[in-house]
C-alpha cells in the first residue's frame, strides 16, 4: 500500500479538490497519510464514519471530526443510518440507534487566504462549486462575499456570481 499523498504524487491528483472515502474503518488512516493533499488542495471531504465500533480499533466519528476540524473543515451534512438492536424484540416498535453516518465537511472561506492570489480565486471557485452541488446555498453565497473582499477581486464577478447563485436555489424550491 502507498498513503494518499503518495498516490497523488504518483497518479496526477495533487490538485484534488474533493475526497470521498467509504472504507469500513480505516478512512482516518487514508486521510491522516494524506495530509500534505488535505491542506494543499481538498475542500471538500465526504467520508463514512462510524459511531458504534464494527472493527477492533476502528477510528469512530468524534476522532474523524477532531481531524477534519482540526484541518479547517466543517461539519455540513450527516446522513445517518439507523439500525434496531439486535437483542430487541421485534414484536415491539423501538427507536433505532444511529450507528454509522456519510459525512459532509468543506472547508471554511478563512482558511483559502493562505494562498496567494493567483490560486485563491481558483481555491474559491472550486469551494463555491461544491457547495452547489450538494445545494449549500448559504454557504455559496457565504463564499461569493469573501471572494469580493480579496484582492484582486471583481466587483462584477462577485454580482454576477451572487445572481446565478439566488437563481439555482430559486429553481432547486420550484
Amino acid at each position: 500500500t502507498i498513503t494518499l499523498d503518495q498516490a497523488a504524487a504518483r497518479y496526477g491528483f495533487e490538485d484534488a479538490c474533493f475526497v470521498k472515502l467509504d472504507t469500513q474503518g480505516t478512512e482516518l488512516d487514508i486521510l491522516l497519510s494524506g495530509t500534505g493533499l488535505i491542506t494543499r488542495a481538498v475542500l471538500g471531504v465526504y467520508v463514512e464514519v462510524e459511531f458504534h465500533p464494527f472493527y477492533d480499533g476502528q477510528p469512530l466519528f468524534s476522532h474523524v471530526d477532531a481531524y477534519l476540524r482540526d484541518a479547517g473543515f466543517s461539519l455540513f451534512d450527516l446522513q445517518r443510518t439507523l439500525i434496531r438492536r439486535t437483542r430487541g424484540r421485534n414484536d415491539l416498535y423501538s427507536r433505532r440507534q444511529v450507528v454509522w453516518a456519510d459525512a459532509l465537511y468543506f472547508k471554511e472561506p478563512s482558511t483559502l487566504v493562505r494562498f496567494r492570489d493567483d490560486s485563491l480565486l481558483l481555491h474559491s471557485a472550486r469551494l463555491l462549486g461544491l457547495a452547489l452541488a450538494f445545494e449549500q446555498f448559504d454557504f455559496a453565497f457565504e463564499i461569493a462575499a469573501a471572494a469580493l473582499r480579496t484582492p484582486n477581486s471583481s466587483n462584477g464577478w462577485s454580482e454576477t456570481i451572487t445572481n446565478e447563485i439566488e437563481s439555482l436555489a430559486l429553481a432547486r424550491m420550484r
